[in-house]
């Protein structure tokens, strides 16, 4: 059986935690702020943090076999953050993060479809579980509950594509951080990523014109707070993934989002708790175990 041990806990919930703030800091930025600026203040300000951690931690070795993956990984992340981004800021926060939870579920059935590793039964109950729970959490609260009005909620959300398009991207992420992990230290792999990311935004940000990056007075503490958090969460993630299983760290750090979400999105957005909702993210919370630990 797993084990997780109290560091890797620990690390795990601070984690989900931190990026839960990052998401609310990104929503809380002016509209009038275009997402690829929010995205480059977001890494730009993580690069002192995480150069910190790594030089602290002093393992600079990166070996050649890195090159590759952890190009994928900043690529994937890019095109992940942004859309996550763009699907926030459309919809509520309380209905798009649970949606994560299909990453794992898109994880399993890649894994069927390409190399034949099928689901086990209790993983198939997982997915039902998750399912079931994603049509609680969208049911509407006026009228009579069924899998029709909940499917039809679903795809009146203006962020559900988006957001489904995270969770294809970072359904890969988690075994690719693995990958680099084999070939430089933690920090090392943080601080790489935000760089590749940073300097892809800033070439992308020369073509446009640097005019774009003046930022309102209002975005400016909400982008600086998304930067921090999210910085934090990435380190406290690389970190328990390299003392961990990442199946564990997803669990925990999957979990502590779903329940933030609403709370945050009660508290700061005024998105309504419903019993649906509320029984929707106790059913994901039961079905994300069985599905990501095995």
């Amino acid at each position: 059986m797993l084990a997780l041990s109290l560091p890797a806990l620990l690390l795990g919930l601070a984690s989900g935690v931190l990026f839960s703030a990052a998401d609310y800091f990104r929503k809380s930025a002016p509209r009038a702020c275009p997402p690829d600026v929010i995205l480059f203040y977001f890494v730009l300000g993580q690069i002192p943090l995480l150069g910190a951690w790594a030089f602290w931690n002093g393992q600079w070795t990166v070996g050649s076999g890195y090159i590759l993956p952890g190009a994928v990984d900043a690529a994937l992340g890019l095109g992940a953050n942004l859309l996550m981004i763009v699907a926030i800021r459309r919809s509520a926060l309380s209905l798009m993060i649970p949606l994560l939870a299909l990453a794992p579920v898109l994880t399993l059935l890649s894994a069927g479809l390409v190399l034949g590793e099928w689901p086990t039964l209790r993983q198939d109950v997982g997915i039902l579980l998750i399912t079931l729970g994603l049509f609680a959490l969208f049911q509407p609260a006026d009228a009579k509950p069924s899998l029709r009005a909940a499917w039809t909620a679903l795809r009146a959300e203006r962020g559900t594509l988006p957001m489904l398009a995270v969770v294809v991207l970072w359904s890969t992420t988690p075994a690719i951080d693995k990958l680099c992990l084999a070939h430089t230290s933690s920090a090392m792999h943080a601080l790489l990523q935000v760089v590749l990311i940073g300097s892809t935004l800033a070439a992308w940000m020369a073509r446009q014109g640097f005019s774009r990056l003046k930022l309102q007075k209002d975005a400016r503490a909400p982008i600086a707070g998304a930067a921090v958090a999210g910085a934090l969460g990435y380190a406290c993630q690389i970190a328990a993934f390299a003392i961990a299983f990442v199946a564990l760290i997803e669990v925990v750090k999957r979990i502590v989002g779903l329940a933030v979400s609403q709370v945050l999105g009660r508290a700061a957005f005024r998105e309504p708790v419903t019993t649906a909702k509320i029984a929707g993210i106790a059913i994901i919370a039961v079905g994300l175990p069985l599905v990501m630990i095995t």
